[in-house]
């Protein structure tokens, strides 16, 4: 049965135990790469098996970075240290798959995995617009799609994909914060407050997803600095919009902890709140040293009105 057999491969991948069958494989992922072989003896054509056999070689690609291959994309970029070889066997799994049978979406998306792991980010694009045009239910090449157009600034077909991926998944935090992201790239003079309040609501219903994950804070910091104090003209009035980002900041910072993987954010964090804790102290001397130079400049005279002239 080539469907159960690909089946086991990908919960022995998922496993990825240290022992085997004590035959035939010495590990779970020899055994799933086996299992995997056995489904095509049984059905060359079989195309969940092809894919299941491109993921494998991805996932080995990865482990030697010490990263495991998602079904969906975390970033433009590749990752550092990733065994070309086996990537390069990754993406021939594919391109034979593709041949045999161009319309399986799965395989083009993670075709479009391989293509992030290669550099090709143009190519990358390609497999998931194509995945998610062969099957409009396909979350995950909705998501990748979006992700990657992210990376680039393509921000309004980021935005048009998270929207399709919210459809399937109304309540994906993931979906969500990415869409915040991408309207808050289109921001301009012409949807200044319309985006902002758009972006602002994505992030507060992400937040209500999931409490507990940071991104959201930090996101929500970036729009109030960044484009919530533009907005304003009397720099008297930022300070208390300045003072809410810095809050913001330090609940990401609190929430972020010591995890390794919000460790540059943090970073960035802490030189934003400085940033602004100096620039705030500029705009409030600046404030106190004009009401001083109007304290002591002498009452104007007005002609007509400074008092009896003593004629009668």
């Amino acid at each position: 049965n080539p469907d159960a057999l690909v089946n086991l491969a990908m919960l022995q991948m998922k496993r990825n135990g240290s022992t085997g069958d004590g035959k035939s494989c010495e590990n779970d992922m020899d055994c799933a790469k086996r299992n995997i072989q056995r489904a095509l003896a049984v059905d060359d054509s079989f195309m969940p098996a092809f894919n299941q056999l491109a993921q494998y070689y991805l996932e080995r690609a990865k482990s030697k970075a010490g990263k495991t291959s998602t079904k969906t994309v975390t970033s433009g970029k590749k990752t550092k240290g990733i065994n070309q070889q086996q990537l390069e066997l990754a993406a021939l799994v594919c391109s034979q798959a593709i041949r045999k049978n161009p319309k399986y979406a799965p395989i083009h998306n993670t075709a479009g995995l391989i293509q992030v792991e290669l550099g090709n980010i143009n190519g990358a694009v390609a497999e998931f617009r194509q995945a998610s045009q062969l099957d409009a239910g396909f979350f995950e090449a909705h998501m990748n799609y979006a992700a990657v157009n992210l990376s680039f600034r393509g921000f309004k077909n980021a935005e048009e994909a998270y929207a399709s991926a919210l459809k399937i998944k109304p309540g994906d935090f993931d979906a969500k914060l990415g869409q915040a992201l991408a309207i808050r790239g289109q921001i301009n003079d012409s949807n200044f407050d319309d985006s902002i309040k758009r972006s602002q609501a994505l992030l507060e219903e992400a937040r209500k997803i999931s409490p507990e994950r940071p991104e959201t804070y930090y996101n929500e910091a970036i729009l109030t600095q960044e484009y919530k104090v533009k907005g304003i003209t009397d720099q008297k009035a930022t300070l208390p919009v300045y003072d809410q980002a810095i809050a913001t900041y330090n609940a990401f910072i609190q929430k972020a902890g010591a995890a390794p993987e919000y460790a540059d954010a943090v970073k960035r964090s802490r030189e934003r709140i400085k940033d602004m804790e100096d620039f705030k102290k500029f705009i409030v001397d600046g404030i106190k040293a004009d009401e001083e130079a109007a304290a002591q400049k002498p009452p104007e005279q007005l002609d007509g009105l400074d008092g009896p002239t003593g004629a009668d």
